[in-house]
């Protein structure tokens, strides 16, 4: 392509070439040393670069098609972390706290929040002061107001609450190898079908919640 171009852009030149044909020998080898002279300029104007057309070109498409690759690369990962959903707690509680005691039981209250989509059922629940049982409060034999274990745990329905409270459900701390202290917090891990689920508690005294235990139950 580019000898086609050089010739193209000489064509005058060579033609006064063929005029100067009819000039005698002598004329002749004057004329053509200018016209050499004329020429060499621009062809060494052309190749000074030292650069192949084809070659340029090609980078350039090349350039061009790793941009947007990169583009859509970084537009897959943007979008990936965009939809990565936050983790939410299955069940957490408001109003939370348990009651301030020297042992060896206690009581923790609140109201448990079931945030996921499934039902979720309690099964037990574990602090670092020792053994804890789901518990109700319930009328015995008798009359007596008096707790109990709960036998198949809680269970809170999707998007549901379970309150616990004195004289109803709550979670009891069995045997405790430290006081609670008024002021202070216990983590409380509760047992569920969706794992396991720690919760924070502040201590407070109270001066309620203190209903008998049934005589069947062996807290020993």
């Amino acid at each position: 392509m580019l000898i086609v171009q050089l010739l193209l852009a000489e064509l005058p030149q060579l033609l006064k070439g063929i005029l100067l044909m009819s000039l005698p020998t002598r004329a002749r080898r004057a004329s053509l040393a200018v016209a050499l002279i004329l020429l060499l300029p621009p062809l060494t104007g052309c190749g000074s670069d030292g650069s192949d057309p084809s070659s340029t070109s090609s980078t350039a498409a090349s350039s061009a098609s790793a941009a947007p690759s990169a583009s859509a690369a970084s537009s897959s990962t943007g979008s990936a972390t965009a939809s990565t959903p936050d983790r939410i707690t299955p069940v957490t509680i408001t109003d939370g706290w348990a009651k301030a005691s020297e042992g060896p039981m206690s009581g923790a209250f609140g109201t448990l929040v079931n945030n996921s989509d499934q039902t979720v059922h309690i099964t037990g629940a574990t602090s670092p002061l020792g053994r804890m049982e789901l518990h109700e409060v319930a009328k015995n034999d008798a009359g007596a107001m008096v707790m109990r274990p709960v036998a198949d745990g809680f269970t809170i329905a999707p998007g549901a609450n379970l309150v616990l409270e004195p004289g109803g459900f709550h979670l009891m701390f069995m045997d405790m190898s430290a006081p609670l202290v008024n002021g202070e917090s216990v983590t409380v891990t509760l047992q569920t079908s969706l794992g396991q689920v720690p919760l924070t508690i502040p201590v407070r005294r109270f001066d309620g919640a203190n209903e008998s235990y049934a005589p069947s139950m062996d807290h020993s």
